[in-house]
């Protein structure tokens, strides 16, 4: 397989996108494909990564086209949206005039359901020109097969754990009969989150913040929003959250199991698509996080996971409450179980075999 992606930023920035781009990269290349990336002139280069888009508008055509050119590729996935791309009609071009270069359009939809009209109706032209439209979850898969004029088959493609999970658990320190639970919010300061609910909770509660201490790992992504800036300045200020900033992939699973359990509170409950639960999955760390409005198959309350129905201060303390009451071995064994359940859906070698599916059907297209 010889496939360039496109993304407008790549780690060290901090954007899910980007990191499920450099993921599906750093997989292809593990398996001996020839996988490439195009990103903003801005990005650092680095193996198979060429950062040659000036602006991504009608000026990332020629770069673009050259690129493809110069690796003799066949195939191209554009990941959208992406920080850089901005607002531009304009970039509804690319993938036309990719896909009459004569080459395979996939084009990876990360988020359709939230946008607006306008914005539903960008996305709209460029995926008429697909071969193929890729999701991470099942809602927005729903909405994207429900397209008028779609020709192209829709695929869910879970982006799992963007982090690189090694197998050396160092060992957690059992926390005291009675002892404060050790809280991990996880990821990226953005709307829909919960953050919001998650530090109201403990800010109304003084026998939360008895029994439980809240951590951060995380930080602002690439585009802050003005209220996600406030937030996240209020976080900083707060006396009774341990906030760690990001932290080196490397050394996240260090922290990780010096947690006892790891919350999100997603406003529209937990999809496949989001990388910070499964990260906390994939490292065996017990998650609380929001009920998902879709069922996720073999998802147990209490099981593999700890469930609540909203994400509201309340909710949060009653299921932070909940979890406090457990003891470290049960704690343990959802953490393992919660494991299992990733491990089988979503490792490598499964995307992989996804992937490759998703790439052998436009042979048959």
């Amino acid at each position: 397989m010889r496939l360039l992606q496109l993304s407008s930023v790549l780690p060290p920035v901090r954007d899910g996108i980007g990191d499920a781009a450099a993921g599906i990269h750093r997989m292809l290349r593990s398996h001996g494909h020839e996988a490439f990336i195009g990103t903003s002139a801005d990005q650092a280069p680095g193996d198979g990564i060429f950062p040659v888009v000036p602006r991504w508008s009608a000026r990332a055509l020629r770069p673009l086209l050259r690129l493809c050119r110069t690796l003799g590729i066949r195939t191209v996935l554009m990941h959208y949206p992406s920080p850089g791309y901005g607002r531009s009609l304009s970039l509804a071009l690319l993938p036309w005039i990719l896909r009459f270069s004569g080459r395979w359009l996939l084009v990876f939809v990360h988020e359709y359901v939230t946008y607006s009209r306008l914005g539903k109706l960008r996305l709209f032209l460029m995926l008429l020109p697909a071969h193929a439209i890729v999701t991470s979850d099942s809602i927005n898969m729903a909405a994207l097969r429900a397209l008028p004029f779609r020709r192209a088959p829709v695929f869910l493609y879970p982006t799992g754990c963007s982090i690189p999970v090694t197998d050396e658990k160092p060992p957690r320190e059992r926390r005291p009969q009675g002892g404060r639970l050790r809280v991990l919010f996880f990821g990226l300061i953005q709307k829909g989150k919960g953050v919001d609910a998650l530090l109201s909770a403990f800010a109304q509660s003084p026998e939360l913040r008895r029994r439980a201490e809240l951590h951060v790992i995380g930080g602002l992504g690439a585009a802050p929003t003005a209220p996600e800036r406030e937030l996240h300045a209020q976080l900083l200020r707060l006396p009774y959250v341990v906030a760690h900033g990001f932290v080196p992939a490397e050394s996240l699973g260090a922290h990780f199991h010096d947690m006892d359990v790891m919350i999100v509170p997603f406003e529209n409950g937990v999809t496949e698509r989001r990388t910070s639960f499964m990260a906390g999955l994939a490292f065996g760390l017990p998650v609380i996080t929001t009920r998902p409005s879709v069922p996720l198959e073999g998802l147990q309350h209490m099981g593999n996971v700890i469930l609540m129905e909203e994400a509201s201060p309340r909710s949060i303390e009653h299921a932070i409450d909940a979890t406090a009451g457990l003891d470290s071995q049960e704690l343990g064994t959802i953490g393992a179980m919660g494991r299992q359940w990733y491990e089988k859906r979503f490792s490598e070698e499964i995307l992989y075999s996804r992937f490759r599916a998703i790439e052998d059907s436009l042979t048959h297209h």
